[in-house]
């Protein structure tokens, strides 16, 4: 994914961006405000969770990675179970960190797309 002072370098980096940039702007639309990738990754692990409620930092950031573990679910990770709680638990089967933290980022993204298309929001 080019960044914003890029032009697209494909047709596929152009539909990737098209897309980001629905993700936002559903996203702004939905919190009032726009929205940073963890920011996303956040609103993803607490639907994926489904437990509304006041959170603390500690499970703010554990919403966080149950988001990025969802997204990359069946590539970089696997569903394990949910705890007595209902909190979502994860093994690692990849790893991202060998990538180039750009080549993680538009990864990341190009993902979170996927899972807002598979789940009809955009």
């Amino acid at each position: 994914m080019p960044l914003l002072n890029e032009s697209p370098k494909s047709e596929k980096d152009l539909q990737l961006f098209n897309d980001w940039v629905k993700v936002r702007a559903y996203v702004n639309d939905f919190l009032g405000r726009r929205p940073d990738l963890n920011g996303i990754l956040y609103l993803i692990g607490m639907t994926e969770l489904g437990i509304v409620k006041t959170f603390s930092k500690e499970e703010k950031e554990d919403l966080m990675h149950i988001g990025l573990c969802r997204i990359f679910q069946d590539v970089l990770y696997t569903f394990t179970h949910r705890d007595e709680e209902g909190w979502l638990h994860f093994e690692p089967i990849g790893d991202i960190d060998r990538l180039h933290i750009r080549d993680q980022e538009a990864l990341i993204k190009e993902h979170v797309v996927k899972w807002f298309k598979e789940n009809e929001i955009i």
